[in-house]
């Protein structure tokens, strides 16, 4: 989607079996869009384990979150990788 002003972010569910984070991360890389290889693509993952933080270093994301999201981090991460205001920036929809 699209923030405010036309930036990009990604989340990506890192233990997503066929294409986990490190790979959708690639895929996007590869796309023809110059943006693609500057999205930052953000890892939720299942917990904050140093393993967790090393398999989304090493596949070429920008960050993990926690799973289940913390909607407070969820708007610091959008206003850390983004730079845009946060609360402008996230919607949420609750069911």
């Amino acid at each position: 989607g699209t923030a405010g002003g036309g930036e990009l972010l990604v989340l990506v569910d890192v233990g997503m079996p066929g294409l986990d984070g490190a790979a959708t991360t690639a895929a996007i890389r590869e796309l023809p869009d110059r943006r693609a290889s500057r999205v930052p693509v953000i890892g939720l993952v299942a917990g904050d384990s140093l393993r967790d933080r090393e398999i989304c270093r090493d596949g070429g994301l920008a960050g993990h979150l926690a799973k289940p999201v913390d909607i407070g981090e969820l708007r610091q991460a959008v206003d850390r990788w983004l730079g845009v205001e946060a609360e402008r920036a996230v919607t949420v929809e609750v069911s």
